[in-house]
């Protein structure tokens, strides 16, 4: 890998986020809670590793708002999340900075969420 080469994102659960360092660069599956058009703030989550581990992620797309699909902030809306982690203000809240986001489309939550499982286990 060169040197002027992005670093890869890390495929996590937002669960996984608090055990990160600030700036590690992570890729995660969510689900639209509540968008803060005056921050330019997603507020994600995924119940995952069990239904009562609800852990919410501020996502800022500040950085995305000239690009990005309306469709996106909808709540109930599963999107993809490349961003970094960074420092939070909330201690039972996570931040990331969006480098970009896609709709998760048809996604088998089942299927994503073994894999997530399988990743912890190698």
């Amino acid at each position: 890998m060169s040197a002027s080469s992005p670093l890869p994102s890390r495929l996590c659960s937002i669960s996984q986020l608090p055990t990160l360092r600030s700036s590690d660069k992570v890729r995660f599956l969510g689900c639209v809670n509540h968008y803060d058009e005056a921050t330019a703030t997603l507020s994600l989550f995924h119940n995952f590793p069990t239904p009562q581990d609800r852990q919410i992620a501020q996502v800022d797309i500040s950085q995305l708002l000239d690009t990005i699909d309306r469709q996106l902030l909808q709540i109930g809306a599963w999107i993809n999340v490349v961003g970094y982690v960074t420092p939070s203000t909330s201690t039972n809240r996570i931040q990331v900075q969006a480098v970009i986001i896609w709709s998760a489309g048809a996604i088998n939550l089942q299927q994503y969420e073994t894999a997530l499982v399988s990743r912890q286990t190698t």
